[in-house]
């Protein structure tokens, strides 16, 4: 504690439980934090990455579960905004959009990296661009052959 906290614990201002409750929030952020680092370090480890990639983990873990949901939101917006695709295809691939808990572990700090790594490449993109509008010409194609309900 400094000693203007103290000053305010004294005065009344603060109880120490208010302070209490305070560090152990900060606590809570460095854990976090120190949990991120562990998982992308074990990663690099494991996985002999080059510093590039490490340089990526480490932006990724460092990134807010909102941040990491716009990145995918971009991703889908991007690949699926411009073409006429499958509303449920589409749907369905944002559900399975996972998020990184609080504590990931190596192996959840992997599958994110790939995941930034698939959702940046332009190919991939492209892929399912096409995969998406076909799939929603043939469920076109299909109920349109479909005879008319008694």
């Amino acid at each position: 504690m400094d000693l203007a906290t103290v000053q305010r614990v004294l005065d009344r201002e603060l109880s120490v439980a208010e302070v209490a409750a305070a560090h152990a929030d900060a606590m809570d952020v460095q854990i976090r934090m120190l949990q991120l680092r562990r998982s992308v370090l074990r990663v690099v480890a494991r996985r002999g990455s080059s510093p590039e990639e490490t340089t990526l983990m480490h932006r990724l873990t460092q990134l807010s579960g909102e941040e990491r949901r716009r990145l995918i939101d971009d991703f889908m917006d991007g690949t699926f905004g411009t073409v006429d695709a499958d509303p449920t295809a589409v749907a369905m691939v944002r559900a399975a959009t996972p998020d990184l808990p609080d504590d990931p572990t190596s192996e959840q700090v992997a599958a994110w990296v790939e995941l930034a790594e698939l959702v940046g490449d332009e190919d991939f993109r492209a892929r399912l661009r096409r995969t998406a509008v076909r799939q929603a010409a043939d469920a076109r194609t299909t109920s349109n052959a479909m005879p008319p309900r008694s």
